[in-house]
Order: C-alpha cells, then structure tokens, then sequence
C-alpha cells in the first residue's frame, strides 16, 4: 500500500477486553512510517485504520487471523485528521469518531535488589533495559491481571534510575498501572491495595527470571483515587502501608538554541519521529555529562518544548530543558546556575555525541531555579568562570477568558493529565499561537492554557477557557498591542474554519482579564468580523483581593517566573481552592480566581511565600449582594483549615488580608483579636516603597454615643 513511506509495524501489548468476551483479544500496534516522509504524504487515518483490517482479515495469511472490523480505533496519529474507529465493512468512507475514555493510572516507584544500576538502564534500546523491562512487566500483568480481571488493562514501565544516595546492586523503577477507562473511581482500588500488589507482583518466587524488589521502597507517586499517598510496607501485610509523601525534586529550567536544526511544526508535536529523535538525542547527551558532573545528586534531564527562534534564524531551533535533581539534595547542595548553564552547553557541544548536536553557547539561559543566585546566561566561550549575570526580561501577558460553543463542559477538564483536557488544550493552543504569530511576528511568543471551567450558570455543550497570550520580555510596552487587539486575534484565532479539529467561540464572551498595557480592559464585539471588534460598556467585575501566608512552600525565584513549573503548580493549588471555595459558597454571583504575585514572606517567615490572589464576583452583581470582606475572608480561612479538604495548601489564619475590596465594610482578618499590625498590612501592599510605622499618640475617644471607655 506504501511502498515508498512504510517503514515497519511494532506491537505494543496484548491485552483483555473490557468487559471480556470469550476467545477475544485486544492488540495495541504500531504503523510506522519513514522519518523523511512529509506531514502532507501520510495517509488519513481512516486509511490506516481501514488496511489494518483488510491486513488482518486476509484470507490468505499462513495464522489464519480475524479480527472485529469494527474494534479498530486509531488512538494516536501524525496526521491532524479527526481519530477515527474502522467501519465494521469494508468501506473506509463509514469511519466514525469514537474518542476513547481516559484510562487511570496508577504511578509507582520501587527499588530492584540484586539489579545493578548502569547507563544501559536508561537506553530503552539496549539490551539491559529490555530484558528487566520484559521480566517487570511480566510479572507486574501476572499479579494485577489476577487480583482485578475485570477492571485492569495493563502495566507500563516509565524509567529505570540509580538511587540517590546509590546502592550497591540496587536499581530504582518506575512504573505505570493502567485500569480500564471505563472502570469507575468507586471500582479502582485504594493506593495501599495497589502498592501491596506491586511488592507481591515482583517478590513472587515463581517469576522467571527471579526478581526481588525492597518492599519498604514502594511508593505511590500518583493516583487517580483520592486516598491519601502511600508506600508499600516492609512486610506483606497491606493494612500497615504508612503514608510517605515523596519529596520535591529542585529543578533548573533553561533555553538554548540549536544550531543546525531547522524548526518545523513538527518540532512542536511530541509524537512526531523529528519531536522524538532530537528530544532522545538532547536528553542522553544532558543525562550522561549532568550524571558524571553530578553523580550523588543529579536526578534526570526533562524536555519542556521546541520553538522557533523570535526573529527566526535559518537552520536553528530553541529548546526547553529541565536539569532535575533528587528531592533529598540539600540547597546547599545544589550548584550554582553559572554551573548548571555552563554544564548544559558542554552536553550538548561534546563532540563525542552519536547525533552531533550543536548549541550556541551565549543563548543559554537560566529561567528559573531552585538556588537564589542570580538567574545567568551561560558564556559564548567554554571558561565557566566567564559566565555573566543576565536576568530574564519578565514577559507582558495578557489573561482572556472564552467560551467554547459544542464543548461540553466535564470533570475531565479539570484534569490537566487527562485525555480531554490535553486535546482541547492542543487544539486552542495550535490555533492561538498560529495566529499571533501571523499577527505579531517580532514579538509574539507563545500562548499558555490557564484552565477550563464550567460558565456560570451553566450552558449545555459550552466551557470556558482562560489562556494567556504571551510576548517577549524585550518588548517595549509602547510595542504592545492594544487590548480590542488582543481580544479579536483570539476570536479569529479560534473561529478559524481551517482550524482541525474545528473549535467555535462566542465571540461576545471573549473578556481580558489581566493586561500589561494601561488601557481600558474590553470585551470583544459579538460579530464576528474583524473590523467591528469594540469596547464594550459591560460591567467592571467585582473583585476582593486577598493575600495570605503560605506554611511549608519555601520561597525561591521560580515563583516570580509565570512560565515556571513552580510557579504554574503552586498557581494551579491555590486557584483551585479559591475557586471551589467560593463557587460553592457563592453559586451565582462568584465568577473566578487569578493570582496576581508570589513573593518572599518578610514578616514572620523569611524562607516562605506569600500570595496574593483575586476572587472576582460577576460584574452584574448587586451590591446588596456581594459578600462582607470579614465573610470572604471566613470562608476561606475555614475551608482551607478544613481537615477534610483537598486542597493540599496550609496557611497562616491570621495572616489572611483584603488588599482591596468592592464593599466598604471594614477591612478585617478573620481574627479580630490579631489584625495585622500596621507594618504588614502597609509592607505587603506597598513591599517597595513602604518603610515603618511610628506611634504619635493615644487619646480617648470623642465618641460619646455610649458610656463605655474609648481609646
């Protein structure tokens, strides 16, 4: 059929059906086609879908297979064509779309007795790590295929790495536990079940070759059941497991430039064969000199993104790196970010790497860190000591909110890892990004997906979305777009009809919310025509701005940089309790949350973090309606103390605080016995201009209304 692209078919598992069904079984394969061959001569997907079945129902094949035409689903493609699920005919044309439900998944980490740790571990190519990934994997379907028929799908294996500090003959895995997407939350296990299960998975006698694992090693490091975190315990008993939080790994976040490497669109699709080739080239030549530079304390190097160079320069690309180090790694531990940056261009400058990569050494940067040195830019030269200071330029964002018309809004959207979440966010963030980079080609960046929430009141098939449209931090505020502008490039961006797949916006809701530039925050016209975009006279929203101290999240730079991975998973905790916190008290009249600042606590705890946020009521809110400063305050000082909640956050109850505020009742803490002294409250809403408070005198009162003393 493909004579000139195909390249090979690879099996990815067997499995069960769900529910299963006598002498049937599921397959997951792979149609791989040559790296050289073009975006534009892929077959579709129905096509693809349709020669698995026609290669499968051959009457002439030797095994004599069969297969149900109408089970093949295409579950991931190069190709932007809708994802289609073979006809149960012949016909390719009868292709319909059939979206697969999220499967949850369990993440786990345990440690290998007797398997020494070797850099052919972390080469998925190499025989080392396919014989312990084979026998693993084994062993892992064996035991959760036995203890959960009906609900588990199959297990995967994310990584093996040495443990920190190393061990002689011991070796860390980590592994994925798959169940069935159509299992229901109440029918997965709890995270000690599954966790015993996994000790008993790889500790089994039986199992050839003869794994061990150290049971008191097993940990849960992510769940789709709410269950508090688990490790697995030393014995074989499950209701001993004890919960163990893992801790936080410090990581570093750079850019480079690669020369040598032309951007394509490719480059910006993590499934493409040239996304994987130059991220499997990156990330081993990053491993083998951060591991050698680092070998107690250095974890793994991650890739964030590829991107085109702004202006764009032939024949080269920009990456996003995180250089990750182990959770027990003390700060003063860590290195400097001079030597981070410098170390990173000596990776990938090695002439000794098989894929001979190519950076500029003077276009690496630091972005964010976990050390409080100076953020630096690595040297043009090889002489680490050369490295120059050279803070990132923070980067002009604006915050819109849009409704999306035909999508409706689900729990899944909340979720960031799941398959919902991620497709619609692909989907607006290809079209935000195509069009403001047409539109603003010199200082566009990239566009970022804040969340997806249900409207208030709700409409049947419409989510709203906040994203930030984001622009070089070496634009000139006079450079800027105006905010109309800003607001109808997303209307075209994402009413585009050549968009795929198809998104469709109501044009009227499109509102900035947050905006660099000092002009009149607008909403966008509701036609759909570019030059009738205007400002709308739509009334201002109702805001309370509350700032409140943070207990156990120590303050670093990361949190004053929004791309941060910081930054962004610190952000996600807190909107997400402001939001459920006020939605609930408030169903009608509470719109939504946004951070303003995380800054370094310079009261009572000098090492923390304090943050200050917004709830924003709807801006057709009555005053008569909208909440006293004192009870806004209550409910969130109560719900976050709550035992019961999911929040993951502690703060500081007398430490919360209403900057500013719609009513005019007085602005109070939730304790009226330890209202903040007037330092705090002037140091923390004027941090850079605010020096001391001096007392000039006590008086009694002139109130003579009552008979009471007054001072």
């Amino acid at each position: 059929m493909f004579p000139d692209t195909f390249s090979h078919c690879i099996l990815k598992n067997f499995r069960s059906l769900n529910p299963p069904k006598d002498n049937e079984t599921q397959a997951t394969v792979g149609i791989v086609f040559h790296g050289t061959t073009a975006i534009a001569e892929l077959p579709q997907n129905d096509v693809v879908a349709q020669t698995l079945v026609e290669a499968l129902n051959n009457s002439t094949n030797i095994s004599n297979l069969s297969i149900n035409p109408a089970s093949v689903k295409v579950l991931a493609s190069p190709v932007p064509d809708p994802i289609t699920t073979a006809p149960p005919t012949t016909t390719p044309s009868t292709a319909t779309t059939t979206p697969a439900a999220p499967e949850p998944t369990y993440i786990l980490s345990a440690e290998f007795k007797e398997v020494a740790f070797s850099p052919a571990l972390t080469d998925s190519n190499s025989d080392e790590y396919k014989a312990l990934e084979t026998a693993a994997l084994n062993a892992c379907n064996n035991e959760y295929r036995s203890m959960f028929p009906n609900t588990f799908s199959h297990c995967i294996l994310k990584n093996f790495r040495s443990l920190n500090p190393p061990k002689d003959n011991e070796t860390q895995a980590t592994v994925g536990i798959v169940f069935h997407g159509t299992t229901a939350i109440a029918e997965l296990p709890q995270n000690y079940v599954v966790a015993q299960t996994l000790v008993e998975a790889l500790n089994n006698s039986t199992n050839i070759p003869n794994l061990s694992i150290n049971p008191a090693s097993v940990k849960v490091l992510a769940s789709p059941v709410p269950d508090p975190i688990t490790t697995a315990p030393p014995t074989t008993t499950p209701s001993t497991a004890t919960t163990t939080p893992a801790a936080h790994e410090p990581t570093y976040i750079l850019s480079a430039e690669f020369k040598e490497v032309a951007f394509s669109p490719a480059l910006t699709d993590s499934n493409s064969d040239e996304y994987k080739a130059l991220e499997t080239a990156a990330l081993n030549a990053c491993n083998n000199k951060y591991r050698s530079m680092f070998p107690d304390t250095f974890s793994h190097c991650i890739l964030k993104n590829f991107r085109s160079l702004n202006p764009p320069k032939d024949n080269e690309t920009q990456a996003t790196v995180g250089i990750v180090f182990h959770g027990t790694t003390a700060i003063a531990e860590l290195p400097q970010n001079d030597v981070v940056a410098q170390t990173l261009v000596e990776a990938l400058n090695n002439s000794t790497n098989i894929s001979n990569l190519s950076i500029n050494p003077a276009s690496v940067k630091v972005l964010a860190s976990p050390v409080p040195d100076p953020i630096t830019t690595a040297p043009p030269t090889t002489t680490p000591s050369t490295a120059t200071t050279t803070p990132a330029a923070p980067e002009p964002t604006y915050i819109l909110s849009a409704e999306f018309k035909e999508v409706a809004f689900s729990p899944a959207l909340t979720d960031s890892n799941s398959d919902e979440y991620k497709a619609l966010e692909t989907a607006a963030l290809n079209a935000c990004n195509n069009e403001y980079r047409s539109m603003f080609p010199n200082t566009f960046s990239h566009c970022i997906l804040k969340n997806f929430s249900a409207l208030n009141p709700p409409k049947d098939n419409e989510t709203q979305a906040t994203v930030g449209v984001v622009f070089h931090g070496t634009t000139a505020i006079a450079e800027l777009p105006q905010n109309d502008v800003v607001a109808q490039t997303l209307v075209e961006a994402l009413s585009n009809s050549t968009n795929i797949p198809i998104l469709s916006i109501n044009p009227a809701s499109v509102k900035v919310l947050a905006s660099p530039v000092p002009y009149i925050i607008t909403t966008d016209a509701p036609a759909t025509t570019p030059t009738a975009a205007a400002t709308n006279t739509a009334a201002p929203d109702h805001s309370y701005v509350l700032d409140i101290q943070l207990i156990g999240e120590p303050f670093s730079p990361a949190l004053t940089n929004t791309s941060s991975k910081e930054y962004k998973a610190l952000e996600k905790r807190i909107l997400n309790a402001c939001g459920e916190i006020y939605r609930k008290t408030y169903p009608k009249t509470f719109s939504h949350c946004l951070l303003k600042e995380f800054r370094a606590s310079n009261v009572t705890r000098v090492t923390e973090t304090r943050a200050t946020f917004e709830a924003v009521f709807h801006g057709n809110t009555s005053y008569a309606d909208l909440p006293m400063n004192s009870a806004v305050i209550k409910e969130f000082v109560l719900a976050v103390n709550n035992s019961n909640n999911a929040f993951n956050l502690s703060i500081n109850p007398t430490s919360v605080m209403i900057l500013d505020s719609p009513v005019e009742d007085p602005i109070t803490t939730d304790a009226p016995a330890t209202t903040p002294a007037c330092g705090e409250i002037y140091r923390t809403k004027y941090p850079k201009t605010f020096s001391h408070c001096l007392l000039k005198e006590f008086r009694q009162s002139s109130d003579r209304s009552n008979y009471s003393s007054h001072t």
